[in-house]
């Protein structure tokens, strides 16, 4: 009974689990002959290992390790090994394939093969087969004739401990495993190396997934074919590979090396690697080491060794008659040295013919000091490091350590110290200044150099070639030549001397240009404990006259620090500094009895100060030519503050203890501002005059609430520190390096936006939780956007609102990593859970934006954080860090366009225009310009509508361009049709018309010290001043920024109007009949323009809103009705007092808003905007008279 079971299993086996295998072999031809261990195969059987060999199974052994064969296949179950005093595995003349998942060991003893058959046997394995194979011998090869085709999810070991490890003279070896070792006869094992080679083939060609080893120790190669043959060796490592010969060579044929990680070529013969026609290939990314007793590589190819991709090149060899390597390219290595190991003064090269793009070392012996360097065919000595200048020599090309890199000069032309030379930085990194002749220096990767100062004596100009990138600082006596292809990033100064008259000093002349992106160096000391400065204008020394001249070249960034100020000697000389890039002033520059004017004129940008001296006084503004005053501190602390301090006009702050509230009036900081404990409360900033700080900090552990409050600006550099954060309505905060508050991990410090917050710093924000308010703007631009952590509740840090904007509200970013981001750290996010904690209204996302989750691994474990980014960017979250969905982006109300409910019917339709009530239309924006005006007829139109623009140019303008483009920025094509007419037609979006206007004339002088040409109301206040509807507020000052009240209104209304007189009796009780604004008040009240502000009274000392403003135009002009009654701006209701006079404004081109769909009607009007919108309406084009 048993046996029947036994013989049913079988049958089953057979059927089941050895079809697939006979399907394996299917087509080949089966081998007759099988033999293992001396025992012959029989079809349908199972073998297990005995101590010498192998013995059938039989069905009373419970043996689970064992083989079946079945007609050409031999399977493998369990852990097989077989120990043979006969022969191992041998047929002869078809295919055996391997098949199964176990471990297969064949071990032959004596003179016996592992393997072994006619050249017309093969042994393979079946698709899928994983185990491990290990086929040895003592005195024989491993595997004898046989073609060798394995493939195996487990490793491969072949190996004779004294003969050749696999001997195949005519038929190639194919393996591929997870490792592969193929090991041949060892020195260890025998007195002298035998004369065999570890593989004998034409062909091998080896796959790993984690490495190759291949050893021996013959005296002939390692790896060749029969009879002087070579071998076509190609490995696909996956990991490290180790070709090692003690005896002789390690590879005789072509070798080529894949997906490999370190390579060890190693050899005891006269050459390592030879090919007569083929060439070596090695593609690695660590170390690739090759070392031989003689050559490295040789042969008739002149380029036969190729590397690539690795980390660190070793080539050593003891030749001295001939280079250790010859025709040998590097393609994208990291460092490479060849080394001839045996110092010798042979006059033969080292190393020759080689391309590279790194230099390479070349060693006289493993202990040379002073290598020499090849680069580019040239050999460079090491020069010796006696001055402080790395310069060229006259006797030889020499080269200098710099950093990572090098510094290398050809030999002078002349062989004289002077003469001209060629530098090459390759790389290169030194505080060591470079001095020379110089005629031409190539650039190549990245170089950062103190300082090139080319020595020509007849004017040699100099040529920066090549493409990569220098930060230096160069001189010269001609302005060099820069290649397109150079990123050069520092100052060029040209000095020229011009020889005295008699009894004169001779007059030095140096001219500073900045290119690319740099610091300004100091130039001048007082003393030796003076961090020096940079002086422009004119310098009389005992030895000479200077005069320095500074330029910022066009699309060049030039960074004035902070311990660096720039001083401009005589007012006559402020023409001397001229920026045409970008001019970022951290520090002070001083610039005596300059203007705003000039100040505005250098167009400067950063957190420092401007100073200009005036006698003995000393004013300060701000980089915007803003006047602050004369109120300058390095550091104010309030840390211990316990009653009030400093006085507003004198001090330019004052801290009320009581109130917890510090008023800043012009003040100039240039430290750090440090707030006092506030147990947990409020202290407010005041702003009364627009006030520059760098840093501020709160001290004490209670976390406060610091309140930034009023209309002027206060800039800062960074703030930081465990506090929340309000910017209230109307107050305007710029940080120009970051917002970092909270604790250690940023959690619970909320930051509340209800007026505007510009944050431009790479570091950008970092809080808790951050609001922003319906009246609230945030601006953000640099590497990071806004980074929030949370809130800490009672069941943990809460995430819901992390990051919130009200309806009105609105974030402007334009980062490059990321724009907002809320990070949960371990906390799971779910897309549901995503959008409540980073909540925008309605249409806010842009088109093509949603709200991602983004997971990262840290430390073992997930992290989740949600962004606003394009749906199909490719996102990256790494250390509370993402990256990818940075870019331009508004999160802010996304109108979609409608039909009119109601349409009007238009007695004079636009030409092209369609009458379809279902069309949608869209806006038409103009944006407000200096130098003219422009106009449409409807402010709304829809798709294929043809939009006529009218362009009328103020007096002493003309057009300069013009440019219409729709939502996404594309620009529309414009027809010029005459007498200041465009037309274009109507794409199915929002279109906005941008207009630029030039002076052709001076035009009316301007009387005023604070406004410049460069102002959009310019026009507008010399129209006033012209027509006698303003004289300023001074003689010399008009105060645009300072608010407008209901007084001043409604008289320059009046005086625009004529100056008519009123026939009512004073209404109010709080206008004086001897009052500036008594006649215009009463003329207001009796034209319908104003019934005041209730009981009685007209407020004429309070200020003008935005709304109050557009009202009283409006009802001046008769109280039109506008043309659309949906409201172009998203804070103006529908069906609010002031909508109706808003939107006419804005149809008739009197205002566009304040930005980002927003009409600010609460905001006060100030004098500016009031004379820009006066002037706009009181053209006929739009208030009809």
């Amino acid at each position: 009974m048993k046996k029947r079971m036994f013989s049913l299993f079988l049958a089953l086996t057979l059927c089941l689990g050895l079809l697939p295998a006979t399907a394996w072999a299917a087509g080949e031809t089966v081998p007759s002959n099988v033999t293992l261990a001396g025992t012959a195969l029989e079809s349908g059987k199972s073998y297990i290992a005995t101590v010498d060999g192998i013995t059938e199974k039989t069905g009373e052994s419970a043996e689970t390790n064992y083989l079946t064969y079945d007609n050409g296949t031999l399977i493998v179950i369990g852990t097989v090994e077989i120990t043979c005093d006969s022969a191992g595995l041998s047929f002869y003349n078809g295919t055996l394939t391997l098949a199964g998942n176990g471990d297969l060991t064949i071990a032959a003893s004596g003179s016996n093969s592992a393997v072994s058959g006619s050249p017309q046997s093969t042994l393979t394995t079946a698709e899928g087969f994983s185990g491990s194979i290990t086929l040895g011998s003592v005195n024989a090869s491993a595997v004898q004739n046989v073609v060798l085709d394995l493939t195996t999810g487990g490793d491969i070991l072949i190996s004779s401990a004294k003969n050749s490890a696999v001997n195949t003279p005519q038929n190639p070896v194919m393996l591929a495993g997870k490792t592969v070792t193929i090991k041949g006869t060892d020195e260890t094992t025998e007195a002298s190396p035998a004369n065999v080679s570890t593989v004998t083939a034409p062909k091998l060609n080896v796959t790993a997934g984690d490495g190759v080893t291949i050893t021996g120790s013959g005296a002939i190669p390692l790896i060749a074919d029969d009879n002087g043959g070579e071998c076509a060796v190609t490995l696909n490592a996956g990991g490290d590979v180790e070709i090692v010969n003690k005896g002789g060579m390690a590879v005789f044929g072509p070798l080529t090396v894949t997906e490999a990680h370190n390579v060890t070529i190693g050899g005891g013969g006269t050459s390592l690697l030879y090919s007569a026609n083929g060439v070596h290939c090695i593609n690695a990314s660590g170390t690739v080491k090759m070392e031989s007793s003689g050559i490295v590589c040789s042969g008739n190819d002149a380029n036969g060794l190729t590397i690539t991709g690795a980390e660190t090149v070793d080539i050593a060899g003891e030749s001295t008659s001939a280079p250790v390597v010859t025709g040998m390219t590097l393609n994208e290595c990291g460092a490479a040295t060849v080394t001839r190991l045996q110092c010798s003064d042979t006059m033969a090269p080292i190393a020759s013919t080689v391309t590279s793009d790194i230099p390479v070392l070349l060693r006289n012996g493993s202990n040379d000091i002073e290598p020499q360097l090849l680069w580019d065919g040239e050999y460079y000595q090491k020069a010796a490091v006696d001055d402080v200048y790395m310069e060229p020599s006259s006797e030889a090309a020499v080269y200098y350590e710099a950093g990572d890199g090098y510094v290398m000069f050809s030999k002078t032309s002349d062989g004289t110290k002077t003469g001209t030379a060629n530098a090459v930085l390759l790389n290169a990194g030194s505080t060591a200044p470079i001095a020379g002749n110089l005629a031409e220096v190539k650039v190549i990767g990245e170089n950062s150099l103190s300082e090139i100062q080319s020595l020509d004596e007849v004017g040699t100009k100099v040529s920066f070639t090549g493409n990569g990138t220098l930060h230096t600082f160069f001189g010269g006596s001609v302005e060099p030549e820069i290649a397109d292809s150079v990123a050069f990033h520092g100052l060029v100064c040209v000095m020229t001397t011009e020889a005295p008259q008699e009894q004169e000093k001779p007059s030095i002349s140096m001219n500073f240009t900045a290119y690319g992106t740099s610091d300004l160096p100091p130039i001048m000391w007082e003393s030796d404990q003076d961090p020096g400065s940079f002086v422009v204008g004119t310098v009389s020394s005992k030895e000479a006259i200077v005069t320095i001249r500074l330029t910022v070249s066009e699309g060049a960034t030039l960074t004035i620090p902070k311990e660096v100020p720039l001083k401009i000697e005589k007012s006559e000389e402020i023409s001397c500094l001229t920026n045409h890039g970008t001019l970022i002033n951290n520090s002070t520059v001083s610039l005596p009895d300059a203007t705003p004017a000039d100040i505005k004129g250098l167009r400067l940008t950063g957190s420092g100060l401007v100073q200009v001296p005036s006698g003995t006084s000393i004013t300060y503004y701000t980089n915007e030519g803003v006047e602050l005053g004369n109120h300058k501190m390095e550091n104010l602390d309030l840390s211990s503050a316990d009653a009030d301090q400093g006085d507003l006009k004198i001090d330019g702050y004052h801290w009320d203890n009581a109130d917890r509230t510090l008023t800043l009036n012009g003040l100039a900081l240039t430290g750090t501002l440090t707030l006092p404990d506030a147990s947990g409360g409020e202290i407010k900033i005041v702003m009364s005059k627009e006030s520059l700080v760098n840093s501020v900090s709160v001290s004490g552990s209670y976390r406060p609430t610091v309140h930034i409050t009023g209309s002027a600006p206060l800039t800062v550099q960074s703030i930081s520190g465990d506090m929340s954060l309000t910017v209230a309505q109307g107050a305007v905060l710029n940080a120009m390096e970051r917002i970092n508050i909270g604790s250690s991990d940023n959690a619970d410090s909320i930051i509340t936006v209800n007026g505007t917050l510009t944050v431009k710093g790479d570091s950008g924000i970092r809080c808790g939780q951050m609001v922003t308010g319906a009246d609230g703007t945030v601006n953000i631009s640099g590497a990071c956007g806004v980074a929030v952590f949370g809130v800490n509740g009672s069941s943990g840090t809460e995430y819901k609102g992390a990051f919130q904007i009200a309806n009105g509200g609105t974030f402007t970013a334009d980062c490059t990593d990321y724009n907002v981001m809320v990070f949960t750290g371990g906390a799971a996010v779910t897309k549901e859970n995503a959008e409540t904690y980073l909540v925008l209204p309605d249409n806010y996302l842009p088109a093509g934006h949603s709200i991602r989750v983004v997971t990262g691994e840290s430390g073992g474990d997930t992290h989740y954080a949600v962004t606003v980014a394009q749906k199909d960017a490719d996102l990256t979250l790494v250390s509370e860090h993402i990256t990818g969905a940075g870019g331009k982006m508004e999160l802010k109300y996304q109108p979609t366009p409608t039909p009119d409910p109601d349409p009007t019917p238009d007695p004079d339709p636009m030409p092209g225009g369609g009458s379809d009530d279902s069309e949608p239309s869209y806006s038409i924006l103009l944006t407000e310009t200096k130098g003219g005006v422009l106009a449409v007829r409807y402010k709304y139109a829809s798709k294929g509508d043809t939009v006529t623009i009218t362009v009328t140019p103020d007096a002493g303008y003309e057009l300069d361009a013009l440019t219409a483009e729709d939502k996404n920025g594309k620009e529309l094509a414009l027809t010029d049709k005459g007498d200041g007419k465009y037309t274009f037609p109507m794409p199915g979006s929002q279109v906005t018309v941008t207009a630029r206007f030039k002076q052709t004339d001076t035009g009316t002088e301007n009387p005023f010290t604070d406004i410049s040409k460069n102002d959009y109301f310019y026009d507008a206040v010399l129209w006033a001043v012209e027509e006698g509807i303003t004289s300023g507020t001074s003689d010399t000052t008009f105060s645009p920024n300072v608010s407008c009240t209901r007084a001043q209104m409604v008289t320059f209304l009046w005086r625009v109007s004529g100056f008519p007189k009123a026939s009512i009796t004073n209404p109010f009780t709080d206008v004086s009949a001897d009052a500036y604004y008594y006649d215009a008040v009463l003329w207001a009240v009796e034209q319908g323009i104003t019934g005041g502000t209730g009981d009685g009274k007209f407020s004429p000392d309070a200020p003008c809103t935005r709304a109050q403003m557009a009202t009283f135009l409006w009802r001046a002009a008769g109280s039109p009705a506008p043309a659309s009654n949906v409201s172009a701006f998203t804070d103006v209701p529908e069906g609010s007092w002031y909508a109706k006079a808003v939107q006419w404004a804005y149809e008739q081109n009197i205002t566009n808003g304040t930005g980002d769909g927003k009409f600010s009607p609460d905001a006060t009007c100030t004098r500016a905007q009031m004379v820009q919108m006066l002037k706009i309406s009181n053209q006929e084009f739009h208030v009809a008279k």
